[in-house]
């Protein structure tokens, strides 16, 4: 994980939104870094899925679950390699929900 993405997640922590949850499939988390930051741990979840398929599970259902949430995605690849039909589907229903997904996965080299 490198600065830049700890400061979007600092950034996106001061937004007022009721959750902060990180998708870090790419297991790029780097606490220490993030803290450094100012990111207030204790007020994010971070989820490390194993698989692909387990982080859209994982999306969809805070998607679902959450509502004026971010949901921050750290990904070996962009949001944009899942597919264009589950992509849509996924962010509809986060507009109805006043969620936002922002894709880090640009984010995942290390300094």
């Amino acid at each position: 994980m490198n600065r830049e993405a700890a400061v979007i997640i600092k950034e996106m922590q001061s937004k007022p939104t009721k959750s902060c949850v990180v998708i870090d499939e790419a297991h790029v988390f780097d606490p220490q870094i993030a803290e450094g930051i100012g990111v207030d741990l204790d007020c994010i979840l971070v989820s490390q899925p194993e698989s692909r398929g387990e982080t859209i599970k994982i999306l969809r259902t805070l998607v679902r679950d959450m509502d004026n949430a971010c949901i921050i995605l750290m990904m070996e690849q962009n949001l944009a390699s899942v597919g264009v039909g589950a992509i849509r589907q996924i962010s509809e229903r986060a507009n109805e929900k006043h969620t936002s997904i922002i894709d880090l996965s640009w984010c995942n080299a290390t300094e």
